[in-house]
């Protein structure tokens, strides 16, 4: 378990990705500001893309970015504002968000996200219990459930370990992601693109062959090269009609990547949830705090070592 220096408690850069969204900025930023930390430390890090486009609506809604997160309040720890003078576009924006630092962990949070009041209680004493503790981890995702890989796992399990990359609320351990970035730098350097086996990474290739500017392919990549995983949760898997906690949501509105917005299950009262009850019911189940193994490398790993190779070799 990571040490902290905030009375037990571990420390968070928190990172919130912004452009031309000001609405659900200021719906992000007040959402974590009501969160509750307790006595720990937390620092909110607002970075600012820049316009690649000079027309006068996207300038007014630039203008409106920059006001939101100059304005906003924060009393959980030091608050920092970038405004870069070039376009970036998603996955550099994310890539180059932050290397070094002194927090346990770093939260990278696009602008169209909430979070629940609870989140950081919850990450809190997964923390403590040593849901993170090992060295496969990378991550815990705020967002419930895997969208493509659908790990198999008992009922009683609530916690478990998934390779597939977590776009919506990632908590990275520090280090993990230093080490994530000095080898996405160092295949960038190479040229190449983060192609994994078509039976791996679902639609992920697709974006990389469409030019998409995302950056879930490189972790999907890095995951299966190094068999890194990240800790999901769902505690409804074995109750349809129970009520699916989210300790953060993802409203997906029109952005530079999404022209319309997406039909999800994103309800704001997904939030909202007795984090008591919820504790105890986790404690009850036979996995505990305790993650589900993900096993699926074992019988991948022949095959990733045919298609791929090093990451030299892969297809540019």
């Amino acid at each position: 378990m990571l040490t902290s220096t905030s009375a037990g408690r571990p420390t968070l850069l928190v990172v919130v990705l912004t452009y031309s969204r000001d609405s659900s900025l200021k719906r992000l930023l007040q959402s974590l500001s009501l969160a509750e930390y307790g006595c720990a430390k937390v620092d909110l890090q607002i970075m600012i893309d820049v316009a690649k486009e000079t027309d006068s609506n996207t300038l007014q809604t630039q203008g409106r970015c920059v006001q939101v997160a100059a304005a906003h309040n924060w009393l959980h720890g030091s608050k920092t504002v970038n405004r870069r003078m070039h376009h970036a576009g998603l996955s550099r924006s994310w890539f180059e968000s932050t290397y070094d630092g002194n927090q346990d962990y770093v939260a990278i949070f696009e602008d169209d996200m909430e979070v629940s009041k609870h989140f950081y209680t919850m990450f809190r004493i997964f923390d403590e219990r040593g849901a993170f503790s090992g060295e496969d981890v990378t991550a815990f995702c705020l967002h419930p459930n895997d969208w493509d890989v659908r790990v198999d796992r008992p009922c009683e399990s609530t916690l478990y370990l998934s390779p597939e990359p977590c776009n919506w609320g990632p908590i990275w351990k520090r280090e993990a992601w230093q080490k994530y970035l000095d080898w996405v730098i160092n295949l960038k350097d190479s040229g190449s693109l983060p192609y994994v086996p078509e039976d791996v990474a679902f639609e992920y290739n697709s974006f990389l062959s469409e030019g998409k500017d995302v950056q879930s392919s490189w972790v999907w990549r890095y995951n299966f090269e190094f068999g890194q995983k990240q800790v999901r949760y769902s505690f409804t898997m074995c109750e349809p009609e129970g009520k699916e906690v989210h300790l953060a949501i993802n409203h997906k509105e029109p952005g530079e990547h999404f022209s319309s917005k997406m039909n999800l299950q994103n309800s704001p009262d997904l939030l909202v949830f007795d984090v008591y009850e919820l504790l105890n019911k986790i404690s009850k189940v036979g996995g505990g705090f305790k993650p589900f193994p993900f096993l699926g490398y074992n019988s991948l790993s022949a095959l990733g070592a045919n298609v791929l190779g090093s990451s030299s070799s892969i297809r540019s």
